[in-house]
């Protein structure tokens, strides 16, 4: 049995809207209603399975479920569509209408508004082209027929979320029913319908919040049930937020599969969520699940807008999938193919359970750290997509490291955690329990005794940075040296305090300090997390597009921090360098660490990319970026045109940028970020994102999709007047014929040599994969090649995050 999705556009057809409504009554009447739709495929034949798919502006998704009930016939299309209106989605291309039609029979349908969601057809069943179905009749495998037939059985659950014989009427024609009726008795008593009242003259309208407030546990619920406290977290008010949550950067998608189950979806414009802060957080309401991770997620995001200096959109429309039950297990991860957050569920340790009961069940998505240690991927992913590729032992362990320490400073936003650290530790944070580590239920309900990860405890030593690459441990040395920084920061900054409070001995007494002197030291030490964090999230765009190093992320920091704050007056660079290079961490080939020697180096000739035989105009993004401040999320026509300029620049001076002359150049990102500087003034940078595969230098004895892709890439920093400041490059050799004809001293000689050794270093740690993968005799697919994050997860007793 064959199954055909046919595809219907309302606000195309709306005259096929009186129709659906004959067929959901005749449904609900317990009939079974036929009507003929357009078929693309004839190799459609009398009993395949049917679906209709909701085309069009949202909610799309499938409405309807049925079969086949005819063998397709030729006849006139009597269905015009409304003038002015595109075919499908923006920008797919124009499909001849088809003069075939076929019968088919519903079985079981829904309302237009609640249809089985588009989003949850794309994670369950990524195999058919929900999104691209450019045709009614279109035909997918018998294996996606199941999964769709599955996901809408239980999608239909109790007979109140079906329109069939049984169904209720939706909330809306129930309402719209009970209004005609009201109209209906007044009319029949001989009185008029009272007219809509107008608004009060003098009484302004209520303006919409500009920030929501919801609970979560503190940080989990473990360490909340310990400490009696739950968090208030402030994200911005979506005046659309769908159920779900459902906003225009995340969807919240609670489908349990281990269960075949879905949850209900909690509508947070609800007025008794409203104006409760969002529900109580609890462990046995789904509910409160996807209210936490939509708060902790929209709280990160809404953090790395305020240090890029932009509006931060995944690409093109598509929205990031929080999964809150995704799987049965000791996980979660950022499935990059899906676009998707996963939150996996387990029954705590029997043995060693912690402060939980044995075999009590535990849920990662309601633990805080672990929510954004994975969104932090999936923005990783988004800024730097190439950083998904192994080419080097770093480029995971940066992954790990740059969430943990977002998770962990994300600490800081809650003040009142900070001042109880304060006082607890006597204004010592290193002696602080709980404010410095990760996912504490977590790691204490599996069995460690411990909280996962912490970023203090380990004392610098160079060599085991040296010696280590798993990526969690290896990333565990940034972090640590991140806050041995932060912590000497912060002694620095409030060592005027503890002088006046001690009459200039500096040294406190035993016992409860001052709540005054609390709260001016967990203010600096706020202020202090978030300038580091800052700093950091800041060198992103500094970093190089491909084979990122901790050597490159030192320099990034230093050269995007020096950039804003020349001076440096709080000395704050040369700590970090200094408690970087304590424990290891520091950049290859510089000649010492001086921060003009850490910087990285400008163009070797001047370059601009206005100023030039193949000028960029530059005017028209800038002032779109300037007016919406994202230009890169939705280009338009503008964008288009200056993307397409930015890659012919990039054609012409490859050399010169550390690229290979003649071989195709991808753009990979351009946008236009807005920093304040110490003076408060705000700086715009351009930011150019280039990538160039290299097949030539890849394993030419294997198919193309078994080989180690092989990339070079290039950031360029410019000045909004087209003036290139910085140039980031990670070459890879010239061929011998272009080689030949460069003039002795040009740049791009400096470019190949270091190419070479990027080369010869890249082949050296994918034989060393190889020859630690016991799976490499037994599959051609490079080792490389099966590292992603659900692997490295579940690979190591760390397993998470």
């Amino acid at each position: 049995m064959a199954t055909f999705v046919f595809t219907w556009n309302p606000d195309r057809y709306p005259d096929l809207l009186d129709m659906w409504r004959d067929e959901l009554e005749t449904l609900r009447a317990g009939g079974t209603p036929s009507e003929s739709w357009a078929t693309h495929s004839t190799a459609v034949t009398a009993g395949d399975r049917a679906f209709l798919l909701r085309q069009g502006a949202e909610p799309r998704g499938i409405i309807a479920c049925g079969r086949v009930a005819s063998e397709p016939y030729v006849a006139q299309h009597f269905r015009r569509p409304s003038p002015g209106r595109e075919d499908h989605e923006a920008g797919a291309a124009t499909i001849e209408r088809p003069p075939h039609f076929v019968d088919v029979e519903w079985d079981t349908a829904v309302d237009l508004a609640t249809p089985l969601p588009t989003a949850v057809l794309l994670e369950r069943v990524p195999e058919a082209p929900w999104n691209r179905m450019f045709y009614s009749g279109y035909r997918i495998s018998e294996e996606a027929g199941d999964a769709v037939q599955s996901l809408w059985r239980d999608f239909l659950g109790p007979a109140s979320r079906a329109t069939g014989a049984e169904a209720e009427e939706s909330e809306g024609e129930a309402a719209a029913a009970g209004e005609a009726e009201a109209e209906g008795g007044r009319a029949a008593a001989g009185q008029e319908a009272a007219p809509p009242t107008a608004p009060a003259p003098n009484r302004p309208a209520v303006p919409l919040p500009a920030r929501r407030l919801l609970r979560t546990f503190a940080f989990d619920p473990m360490s909340t049930r310990l400490s009696g406290r739950f968090l208030v977290v402030d994200v911005p008010f979506e005046r659309d937020l769908q159920p779900g949550p459902q906003g225009s950067l995340v969807v919240v998608v609670d489908y349990d599969p281990a269960r075949r189950r879905w949850y209900e979806p909690l509508d947070l414009n609800d007025p008794a969520v409203l104006a409760q802060d969002g529900l109580r957080p609890v462990e046995n309401d789904p509910r409160a699940h996807q209210q936490v991770v939509y708060a902790v997620t929209m709280s990160v995001v809404e953090r790395f807008e305020r240090f890029l200096g932009r509006r931060f959109r995944w690409r093109g429309t598509a929205r990031l999938r929080l999964v809150p039950h995704a799987f049965e297990g000791r996980n979660a991860y950022f499935d990059p193919a899906r676009g998707a957050v996963l939150f996996g569920y387990y029954p705590a340790d029997r043995r060693d359970p912690g402060a939980n009961l044995p075999g009590q069940m535990i849920f990662t998505c309601l633990s805080s750290d672990i929510i954004a240690h994975e969104v932090t991927h999936a923005i990783i992913h988004r800024l730097r997509k190439y950083f998904m590729e192994a080419t080097n032992p770093d480029v995971y362990a940066w992954h790990e490291a740059f969430a943990d320490l977002v998770a962990l400073f994300q600490h800081f936003v809650h003040r009142d955690v900070v001042v109880e650290a304060v006082s607890t530790s006597s204004a010592n944070l290193r002696r602080s329990t709980g404010l410095l580590e990760l996912a504490q239920e977590f790691g204490r309900s599996t069995g460690r005794g411990a909280a996962l990860r912490s970023a203090i405890g380990t004392e610098p030593d160079p060599k085991r940075f040296l010696m280590t690459t798993e990526p969690h441990a290896r990333g565990a040395m940034f972090v640590a040296a991140v806050f041995d920084a932060f912590l000497e920061d912060h002694q620095r900054a409030i060592a005027d305090l503890l002088r006046i409070a001690t009459g200039g001995t500096g040294v406190l007494p035993a016992g409860r300090i001052s709540p005054d002197l609390v709260g001016r030291v967990a203010d600096e030490a706020v202020t202090s997390a978030d300038r580091l964090l800052g700093m950091t999230v800041r060198a992103f765009d500094y970093l190089p597009v491909v084979d990122v190093t901790f050597g490159d992320v030192v320099r990034a920091i230093v050269t995007a921090d020096r950039k804003l704050y020349p001076d440096d007056a709080i000395n704050l660079r040369a700590t970090l360098v200094e408690c970087m290079r304590r424990r290891g961490i520091h950049p290859d080939r510089v000649t010492s660490l001086a921060e003009e020697a850490l910087m990285w180096p400008g163009p070797s000739t001047p370059l601009s990319l206005t100023r030039t035989r193949e000028p960029v105009d530059l005017s028209a993004f800038v002032l779109t970026a300037t007016m919406n401040l994202d230009p890169s999320g939705s280009a338009g026509v503008e964008g288009r045109r200056v993307f397409a300029q930015v890659t012919d620049w990039a054609r012409h001076h490859a050399l010169e940028i550390g690229l290979h002359p003649g071989m195709p150049i991808q753009l990979a990102g351009l946008h236009v970020a807005y920093r304040q500087t110490q003076d408060r003034q705000p700086l715009p940078e351009i930011v150019v994102q280039l990538v160039q595969r290299r097949r030539d230098l890849e394993d030419q004895g294997l198919d193309e999709n078994l080989r180690t892709v092989h990339r070079a890439g290039t950031v360029l920093i410019a000045a909004v007047d087209g003036t290139v400041e910085y140039v980031i490059a990670k070459p890879l050799p010239l061929t011998p014929d272009v080689l030949a004809t460069l003039p002795p001293g040009h740049a791009a000689h400096t470019h190949h040599e270091a190419g070479e050794r990027r080369l010869r270093s890249l082949r050296q740690w994918l034989d060393g994969l190889e020859a630690a993968d016991a799976l490499s005799p037994w599959t051609l697919q490079p080792a490389a090649a099966r590292i992603d994050f659900a692997a490295i997860h579940q690979s190591t007793e760390e397993a998470l995050p």
